[in-house]
C-alpha cells in the first residue's frame, strides 16, 4: 500500500508542476506584448511619380505605433497606432523609381524592410 501512495503522490506533484508552469507561461506571454506586423506593398508608376501602397496588419498581442515609412532612405510621416488585429493602408506618392523601391516601415519598436517591384 505504501508504494501505491508514493505513486499517487508523485502523479499529483507532477500534475501541479505542469499546471503551474503553464499558468506562468501564459502570464509571461500576456505581460510581454509582441509586435508582429504583416506587411504587403505594391507600387505603380504614374507619369513622373510612383504610387506606393502599403497594407499593414497587426498580428501581435500589443498595439503597434507606426512612426514613418522610409522610401529609398527618404522619410515620409505615417503616424498611426494599430491595435492587435487592426489593419491600415498607407498610400504615398514618391519620386519615380526604375524597377524597385526600397521601403522600410518604422514603428516605435522595430523596422520592417521591404523591396517593392514598380509596375508600369
Amino acid at each position: 500500500m505504501e508504494a501505491l501512495q508514493l505513486i499517487i503522490l508523485a502523479v499529483v506533484v507532477i500534475a501541479l508542476s505542469v499546471a503551474a508552469a503553464l499558468w506562468l507561461a501564459n502570464l509571461a506571454t500576456q505581460q510581454t506584448g509582441v509586435e508582429l506586423l504583416e506587411i504587403k506593398a505594391s507600387a505603380q508608376k504614374l507619369g513622373s511619380k510612383t504610387l506606393l501602397t502599403i497594407h499593414v496588419q497587426n498580428r501581435g498581442t500589443t498595439a503597434a505605433t507606426l512612426l514613418y515609412v522610409k522610401v529609398n532612405q527618404q522619410p515620409h510621416p505615417a503616424q498611426l497606432t494599430l491595435q492587435p488585429g487592426g489593419t491600415a493602408t498607407i498610400t504615398l506618392e514618391v519620386e519615380a523609381a526604375q524597377q524597385l523601391l526600397q521601403a522600410t516601415v518604422v514603428t516605435a519598436r522595430n523596422e520592417y524592410p521591404l523591396l517593392v517591384e514598380v509596375k508600369p
